[in-house]
């Protein structure tokens, strides 16, 4: 039996809304403070839970847990893409984050113990020429990552019948 996908329209929204707390969080002054950033990443658990519950209903509640699990792995990879996009925008459309960003690198490592002005400066060259590779690999990469390790939690909370008998699938019924 051919399951009933819900991962696109999760997905989708997901990552348009992991966008919206994202510029939300950054337009606020938090984007570079410790923990906020992951903040936009409450929406992803939550449609991947919202999306599971939905497989698992459109299909009749015949999944089984590597079934669910894939559904919700494929709206990350979504979201991932979507995310990925946000970058490339956020590159052209807030120039100053680079700058913000910068600063705040710069101070994070001036409180390491024993960085040289020499080693803080290499730092910063690098960081300075990567950070538009950065943020569109990690608007990709992060929300696959959270999405593989958020959709072991997603996947346990419908019901899951296991595969459909046979019997069910020949005859129509369910």
């Amino acid at each position: 039996m051919k399951l009933k996908s819900t991962h696109l329209i999760y997905g989708l929204l997901a990552g348009i809304t992991m966008i919206v707390v994202s510029y939300i969080i950054y337009f606020l002054g938090k984007s570079f403070k410790p923990g906020y950033p992951y903040i936009s990443y409450i929406p992803l658990l939550v449609f991947l839970i919202l999306n599971a519950i939905s497989f698992s209903k459109a299909n009749n509640g015949y999944v089984t847990y590597g079934n669910v699990y894939g559904s919700c792995f494929k709206l990350s990879v979504i979201a991932g893409f979507i995310m990925m996009i946000s970058g490339v925008v956020i590159i052209y459309t807030l120039p100053g984050m680079k700058e913000e960003g910068l600063e705040a690198t710069r101070q994070q490592m001036l409180k390491t113990p024993g960085m040289t002005d020499e080693a803080l400066e290499n730092a910063m060259e690098l960081t300075r020429k990567s950070w538009n590779y950065v943020l569109v690999i990690g608007g990709l990469l992060m929300p696959i990552i959270f999405g593989v390790i958020l959709s072991l939690l997603a996947a346990a909370i419908p019901e899951r019948k296991g595969e459909m008998p046979i019997e069910l699938e020949l005859s129509g019924d369910e």
